[in-house]
């Protein structure tokens, strides 16, 4: 299964997705805003970022064009 990385500032949508997640098998870890997001990708790359758009300091735009530029590859679904 693949490793997610989920992104939020709400500690029960990151509750709530990272549960269903690793019920269906996946291996999930969590950051409550978009510097912690970046700072734990970069330390432990995840297959596919699941992330609000919205949140204080970095929100998810600016993380996810910060880190497209290190890493073209990369998935992500946005959700707001």
């Amino acid at each position: 299964m693949a490793k997610i990385l989920i992104v939020d500032d709400e500690a029960q949508i990151r509750n709530m997705l990272s549960q269903v997640l690793t019920r269906e098998g996946h291996e999930v870890v969590v950051a409550e805003d978009g510097n912690a997001g970046a700072k734990l990708f970069r330390r432990q790359s995840a297959d596919l970022i699941i992330t609000d758009l919205t949140m204080p300091g970095k929100d998810g735009l600016e993380m996810i064009g910060d880190l497209k530029k290190e890493f073209p590859d990369l998935k992500v679904i946005a959700i707001s």
